[in-house]
C-alpha cells in the first residue's frame, strides 16, 4: 500500500496537465499513487494522460460533470493510502514537495493535516504571496493556529495541502453543494477539530490568473460556505470569528465589483467591523470605481515588483 495518494481533479487542462503530472513523477519521495479524476473533460486532456504508462497512475472518469468538490471526493474514496495530497491540474510541485510532507507527517504526529508555502505563478513569473509566512523564519516547520495565520493571503493553497485520510471520518468530505471557497469550508471544519503542521518552504507553484480575469468573473450565482453556522456553533472562538470576517471581507470585495448590493449588504452586516483594518474598511465603503482603480494600480505595481495589499503597506515581491 502506498503511503500517499495524490488526487488530481481534471477538467479541460490540456495545456497544463503534462507539466503537473511530470512534477509528481519527478518527486524524490516515490511511495505514492496518483489518482486522476477526469470530470468529463471535452478537450485533449484524456489523450495526454494515456501517454503515461506508469503503473502508479490510475484514472477515474465521471459520467457527468460534477464539479471540483465531487472530483476530489471521488479521489479520496478511491485512494489506497493513509494520506491524501491534493494537486490541481494546472499547478506544479517542486521535486522535494512530497518528501517534506512526509517529514511533517513523521515529525508532528499530533497533526492531521500538513501543508507547505507556495509561489504564485502570474503570467509565467513566480512571486512570493503576501501572507503570514513572512513573519515566520524561512525554514520554519511546526504546528500553528490556522485561523490566526490566515488573516492575510492564504498561508497555503489546495495544491500544497495533505490530509490524513481518517480525518474525513470526523469532518466529512468536501461539501459538493458549495462551488465557491469549498476549500475554505473544509479547512474550517478540519481546523476546528485537528492541528495542522506547516513548512515555510515554497514547494508548490500555484497558477494565478490575472486580476482582470478575476474581476470580470462572477460569484453572485455561486453557493458559498455557511460562515454564520460555524460562528453560531463556536460563539467563544474569537480567532475563528476574525477569520470568518476576513473571508466575508474578501467576498464583499468581489460582490462590490459585481454591483450586487443586496448580497454585499448581507455579508457586510455579518462582519464585526473591529476585525478589519482601516484599509479594508475604506475599501468596503468606497464606490465601485475606486476599487476598480485600485485593482488597476495593483496590476501596474506588480509588473515592477511591488505588491499593493489591503493587509499592510506596499511590499516587495520576488
Amino acid at each position: 500500500m502506498p503511503k500517499i495518494s495524490v488526487v488530481i481533479p481534471l477538467y479541460n487542462k490540456e495545456n497544463f496537465i503534462k507539466k503537473t503530472l511530470d512534477s509528481v513523477l519527478q518527486q524524490t519521495f516515490t511511495d505514492f499513487e496518483v489518482i486522476i479524476v477526469n470530470d468529463c473533460s471535452t478537450d485533449n486532456s484524456d489523450k495526454i494522460i494515456l501517454e503515461y504508462k506508469d503503473e502508479r497512475i490510475k484514472t477515474i472518469k465521471h459520467q457527468t460533470n460534477k464539479g471540483l468538490s465531487a472530483a476530489r471526493n471521488t479521489g479520496i474514496l478511491n485512494s489506497n493510502s493513509d494520506y491524501i495530497a491534493f494537486l490541481d491540474a494546472d499547478d506544479i510541485w517542486e521535486p522535494e514537495y512530497l518528501a517534506v510532507i512526509n517529514d511533517l507527517i513523521q515529525n508532528f504526529p499530533e497533526a492531521n493535516a500538513y501543508a507547505t508555502n507556495y509561489f504564485e505563478d502570474i503570467n509565467g513569473k513566480k512571486y512570493k504571496p503576501y501572507n503570514s509566512s513572512l513573519f515566520l523564519s524561512e525554514d520554519y516547520s511546526g504546528t500553528l493556529d490556522f485561523f490566526e495565520m490566515n488573516l492575510q493571503k492564504v498561508l497555503f493553497v489546495p495544491s500544497s495541502f495533505c490530509v490524513k485520510k481518517s480525518t474525513f471520518d470526523t469532518i466529512g468530505l468536501y461539501d459538493e453543494n458549495i462551488n465557491f471557497c469549498e476549500d475554505v469550508d473544509l479547512n474550517i471544519r478540519l481546523n476546528l477539530h485537528f492541528q495542522i503542521a506547516f513548512s515555510n518552504l515554497r514547494l508548490c507553484n500555484y497558477l494565478v490568473f490575472s486580476e482582470n480575469q478575476i474581476m470580470h468573473g462572477t460569484i453572485s450565482n455561486k453557493v458559498f460556505p455557511n460562515y454564520s453556522r460555524y460562528e453560531k456553533e463556536n460563539p467563544n472562538n474569537k480567532e475563528l470569528k476574525k477569520y470568518l470576517d476576513f473571508e466575508r471581507f474578501l467576498v464583499c470585495k468581489k460582490l462590490k465589483l459585481e454591483n450586487n448590493s443586496s448580497l454585499f449588504q448581507k455579508y457586510y452586516n455579518e462582519i464585526y467591523k473591529n476585525n478589519l483594518n482601516i484599509k479594508q474598511k475604506l475599501i468596503l465603503h468606497s464606490p465601485r470605481f475606486i476599487l476598480v482603480l485600485l485593482i488597476q494600480i495593483k496590476n501596474k505595481l506588480s509588473r515592477i515588483g511591488l505588491q499593493l495589499t489591503s493587509y499592510s503597506s506596499i511590499s516587495r515581491i520576488d
